[in-house]
């Protein structure tokens, strides 16, 4: 019976981390409801929690081996920076509630982890924390696009528009997006520093440091994902397109993250280069 019993409070220890933290902070009042004998109370009593709590951590990691599947370089990163297990000690509580509920599938889970990774890498704890979120940044901005990609049908909008579109006035045209897209504003280049990772490097090179914004785009008709870089104006530009804004009313909302309302020319040159690759479709709206 009592051998049962310490696997019970050993098993606890493992799948709930309030439990752990109250045996922590005062084994005997955690032990309270537990029926141990004066030798087994004191042999539990005097468990390192630390190590218990790093075991939790490392079942936790394993559990997620399938981050690897989207995100191997956001976890090689981790691992690399030595912080892996420390990592998953803090999301531990996160974990074991999705856990319990039972209901959770891989694309929720996969999202609460990364919620929280965001928070605990902004939170400035390691040196390169910023690099490392610009990679996990890259990574989920690919796995966002092609989840999205892959749940919809091919597009039924046209690719581009008639050349006429180009001299028409920006109230009048409606751009939408042909696809999923995401637009990223990066300081590290995700692919530099992913470059050193797969070298074994920790910390990025200073060329690594390149301030710029992506645009990831799925195109539903090929199933396929690119990515290119945008100026700051064109990202503010793209980032306010939802399929109703017409174009002045997307650049009046860039202004305000730019600082200054985009040029008419450029605002409809760059709509209609990115209608004839096929990454937007444009619409004439009626006048009332």
């Amino acid at each position: 019976m009592s051998n049962r019993v310490v696997t019970s409070v050993l098993a606890r220890c493992l799948l709930d981390s309030t439990f752990l933290d109250s045996l922590a902070a005062d084994s005997r009042v955690a032990l309270r409801d537990y029926d141990l004998g004066p030798d087994l109370r004191a042999m539990v009593e005097s468990l390192d929690v630390d190590r218990v709590r790093w075991f939790a951590a490392f079942i936790a990691k394993v559990q997620h081996n399938f981050l690897w599947e989207a995100f191997p370089q956001t976890v090689r990163a981790l691992k690399l920076h030595g912080i892996e297990l420390e990592v998953f000690a803090a999301y531990l509580p996160l974990h074991l509630e999705l856990r319990r509920r039972g209901d959770a599938g891989k694309e929720e889970k996969i999202g609460s982890f990364l919620s929280f990774l965001r928070d605990h890498l902004g939170a400035g704890r390691e040196p390169a924390s910023s690099s490392v979120l610009d990679v996990l940044a890259h990574e989920e901005a690919e796995w966002n696009v092609r989840c999205a990609i892959a749940a919809c049908s091919p597009a039924a909008t046209p690719a581009g528009p008639p050349s006429s579109y180009r001299s028409l006035a920006l109230r009048r045209l409606v751009p939408a997006v042909r696809g999923a897209l995401r637009v990223v504003r990066f300081g590290w280049d995700p692919t530099l520093v992913i470059a050193g990772l797969t070298r074994g490097r920790r910390e990025p090179s200073r060329a690594a440091w390149r301030p710029h914004h992506a645009a990831y785009w799925g195109d539903l008709d090929s199933q396929s994902l690119r990515v290119f870089e945008l100026d700051a104006v064109s990202a503010a530009l793209l980032a306010e397109v939802d399929g109703r804004r017409s174009l002045r009313t997307v650049a009046c909302r860039a202004a305000k993250a730019v600082g200054a309302m985009p040029a008419a020319t450029a605002t409809r040159a760059l709509f209609a280069e990115l209608a004839d690759q096929g990454v937007v479709s444009l619409a004439v709206r009626r006048a009332h």
